[in-house]
């Protein structure tokens, strides 16, 4: 989602096919789909896939949970928001994990190498996907593991539900 008036510009800057997703949108609206998706991907200065310098809406705006929401819903009701998980994952990603009794969720916060990708693993099991991801990574942990959530995502064990920002407690710095 480019928010443009120039799109042949926009397809140099990002050297790939952008395509429309929905028209009629107000700018605000299409702010928030494209904050939904920067969320979902992440951006690549933290670690994500998309090449956007900022956000599209602050997390300090006062509309940010209505938009983010907004954005999110729009994106569900065209089509599987999860299947535009990117391939690889990226430092911030949380992964659903199916469990017998329910969903698990870990979070990215360092590359392991050879020893797979070091994830928090994040309290409870839920038989619904959480509304509030931002505050699930908030709460602490319940241990740190190294997983391999590449080969999982690739292999159709796990998928990409939502990018947020790792709490300074539970980064890892070389």
């Amino acid at each position: 989602m480019e928010i443009t008036n120039n799109l042949e510009r926009r397809l140099l800057e990002h050297g790939t096919v952008l395509s429309p997703i929905v028209k009629g949108l107000t700018r605000t609206e299409v702010r928030a789909v494209e904050q939904a998706l920067i969320e979902h991907h992440g951006l690549i200065k933290d670690g994500g896939t998309l090449t956007n310098k900022i956000n599209s809406i602050s997390t300090a705006n006062s509309i940010y949970p209505d938009a983010k929401a907004f954005g999110e819903t729009l994106l569900h009701s065209l089509h599987d928001f999860r299947q535009m998980a990117p391939k690889r994952v990226g430092i911030r990603d949380i992964a659903e994990i199916k469990a017998p009794k329910g969903r698990a969720y870990v979070q990215y916060v360092h590359d392991g190498r050879d020893m797979g990708e070091l994830v928090h693993v994040l309290p409870g099991v839920f038989s619904t996907p959480p509304t509030d991801f931002a505050a699930l990574v908030e709460k602490r942990e319940l241990y740190f593991t190294f997983y391999t959530m590449n080969h999982a995502l690739r292999a159709g064990q796990t998928e990409i539900v939502s990018n947020q920002p790792v709490p300074n407690w539970a980064r890892c710095e070389p």
